[in-house]
């Protein structure tokens, strides 16, 4: 799909027995919200990897619901820097909201951001 247009693309995960897709919140917010959404039309689905901005657990629980029952989604980190560093990978499932674990093989190092000095300025 050249752009995403919502009925052509929950056409396509049931045409074509879609069952992985990567997705965004705010895509992942019009198909949970939208009324041409059906059960019938992610039934094919068994993993959405969801990445790009923070998913509140709320909303991930509640997309989750209208998924079939052995079906996951996961919320990734580090996607647009690296891959994704970071999940819960299939077939585990996760209700937190949180982006899981490292991955297999990668290592991860957590640099404190340094304190921000506030000078103080004078204005003539």
């Amino acid at each position: 799909m050249r752009r995403f247009s919502l009925p052509k693309y929950l056409d396509c995960i049931q045409r074509f027995q879609i069952t992985e897709i990567p997705i965004v919140p705010p895509f992942l917010l019009s198909i949970l919200h939208s009324p041409l959404t059906t059960n019938d039309m992610l039934a094919s689905l068994r993993c959405i990897w969801c990445a790009g901005a923070p998913l509140d657990k709320a909303l991930q629980n509640q997309f989750a619901s209208i998924l079939s029952p052995d079906a996951s989604l996961t919320q990734l980190w580090g996607m647009t820097e690296t891959a994704y560093i970071t999940a819960f990978l299939y077939p585990e499932r996760d209700d937190s909201g949180s982006v899981g674990r490292l991955v297999p093989n990668v290592e991860a190092k957590y640099v404190p951001p340094k304190p921000i000095v506030w000078k103080k300025m004078r204005f003539c």
